[in-house]
């Protein structure tokens, strides 16, 4: 297991990154095109929003529109021994401002004591769907385009996963061609940490296509430690999720009926270790030509690896 220390260090890196991203991800938002901060954005091409004490982003998407949605937490009486913490989901206007459109102040908070929410995407009619944990299971939520919970997810737009150990959910994607919500965390047993992976139907339902049960845990290889992080689709519907075991970078692909793609590197999955010394957090990404690129922590630089569409 990693070190508190690491995983600290860790979560802060990401955070770092996720900051990066949203000064640089689009140039229609915040930067021209050569680079320079686009001072048509909040004045100065920056800005700086109070949600709630102590809040923090871990994931982040852009909408067609060019708003940015914000996946995170707050704390309240952070610092005491009586802090408590939750899911928060915000959407930003072009301007820089907290989108007041959006669940009447800007930004969602979650009732559940605990909770937190690591990274939020849009389907292909606006609703935003967005991962977390709370109670050692993965919450999966929907909103409306307006920011309200999403009724006609789960009846009240909240479902979780039981993978039946400790668990959290760490990403999530939207599928293109119908609108399925993948998403992915790790569960765990005390001992052993494995990839959990788990696919929804638009209704909230588990998707029986997928794994014969919707969901489906994945030991990588001869670690105890194996922690998803990232996750895309290709463009010919199959599944790549990305993270770490131990200390390398880990991959792993799926076939769209949730099976390991044994085209994949060994039998579906690929470790690659950058550095001498240990890889956390990695995040992937397909190509136009169809090659993955995948980017994470290395020691204390990024480590970036390029893999053909076959995981060589």
């Amino acid at each position: 297991m990693k070190q508190d220390s690491n995983r600290i260090f860790s979560k802060k890196f990401k955070i770092s990154v996720i900051a990066l991203l949203l000064l640089l991800i689009t140039t229609t938002v915040l930067a021209v095109a050569d680079g320079i901060l686009d001072t048509s954005y909040n004045t100065d091409g920056k800005s700086s929003l109070y949600i709630e004490n102590g809040a923090r982003i871990y994931g982040m998407t852009v909408q067609s529109d060019d708003k940015m949605l914000l996946a995170g937490q707050v704390t309240i009486g952070e610092g005491s021994m009586d802090a408590e913490y939750y899911c928060i989901v915000a959407r930003i206007d072009t301007d820089g401002t907290l989108d007041t459109t959006f669940s009447s102040d800007g930004y969602y908070s979650s009732s559940n004591t605990g909770s937190e929410c690591n990274d939020v995407d849009v389907d292909s009619n606006g609703k935003i769907v967005a991962v977390g944990k709370a109670s050692n299971d993965i919450y999966v939520y929907r909103f409306t385009t307006g920011g309200a919970l999403d009724s006609t997810f789960s009846s009240n737009g909240i479902t979780n996963i039981d993978f039946g150990y400790t668990t959290a959910g760490k990403a999530i994607v939207v599928q293109p061609a119908d609108n399925k919500i993948i998403v992915v965390g790790y569960t765990s047993n005390g001992s052993d940490v494995d990839f959990g992976i788990a696919r929804f139907n638009t209704d909230g339902s588990l998707d029986n296509s997928f794994d014969s049960d919707g969901k489906q845990t994945t030991d990588i290889g001869s670690g105890t430690d194996d922690r998803p992080t990232s996750v895309a689709v290709q463009a010919d519907g199959k599944i790549l999720v990305s993270g770490f075991t131990d200390q390398d970078f880990s991959v792993v692909r799926y076939n769209a009926n949730g099976s390991l793609d044994t085209n994949f590197g060994s039998s579906g999955k690929v470790l690659f270790d950058v550095s001498s010394s240990y890889e956390q957090d990695s995040f992937v990404a397909v190509q136009p030509d169809g090659k993955i690129v995948v980017a994470g922590r290395s020691s204390n630089s990024i480590g970036i690896i390029r893999l053909t569409s076959s995981g060589a």
